[in-house]
């Protein structure tokens, strides 16, 4: 017997949100954050070399399993996180996005309520999470200035940097499967 898939089922994407907590089998999220905003041709809109926030309520979410990760990472520092299978179109494509964690998110937004299916769980390792708060850190410094005298980010920085340099974050990132 030969099974054939139709145009839309070969065309059909998966994306990825993540959550601290498990949630249920299926969930419905609804359009509740406000994030960056998005200009016509889904570029940024800036100000001042800073992002303008969006007054339109949003989910996030990403092309692949680490971006979710790193994505939820940088708001809630957990070490777990239950990952959502969404395989509905975005409303939005910001994975082109170059500045801050963008390229490594490889982000989608969806300003409508979708159902995720959850599939399993990530448990950052300590390295993985070393690299992240070395990231983050190092993107809240920038922002605000930096402080020498910061032993926190020091610590950070001599034991990480040179990794996220030379592409380890990256490859840390795509590597992440999500664990049932």
């Amino acid at each position: 017997m030969i099974f054939l898939k139709t145009y839309e089922s070969f065309n059909k994407s998966c994306y990825y949100h993540s959550s601290p907590e498990f949630l249920g089998d299926n969930f419905e999220f609804k359009p509740e954050g406000y994030y960056e905003e998005i200009g016509e041709n889904n570029q940024p809109i800036m100000m001042f070399d800073e992002h303008m926030e969006s007054d339109i309520p949003e989910i996030c979410a990403s092309k692949y399993i680490g971006g979710c990760v790193m994505g939820s990472f940088s708001t809630n520092k957990s070490n777990k996180f239950f990952i959502y299978e969404i395989c509905e179109n975005p409303d939005k494509d910001i994975s082109h996005w170059l500045d801050q964690d963008f390229p490594y998110l490889e982000e989608v937004r969806y300003r409508h309520t979708v159902t995720g299916k959850y599939i399993g769980t990530v448990t950052l390792t300590e390295y993985q999470k070393g690299l992240f708060d070395c990231f983050y850190k190092q993107q809240e410094m920038y922002a605000n200035g930096f402080n020498d005298e910061d032993e926190e980010f020091n610590q950070l920085y001599d034991k990480y940097w040179d990794d996220i340099e030379n592409g380890k974050l990256t490859k840390e990132v795509k590597k992440m499967k999500a664990n049932k």
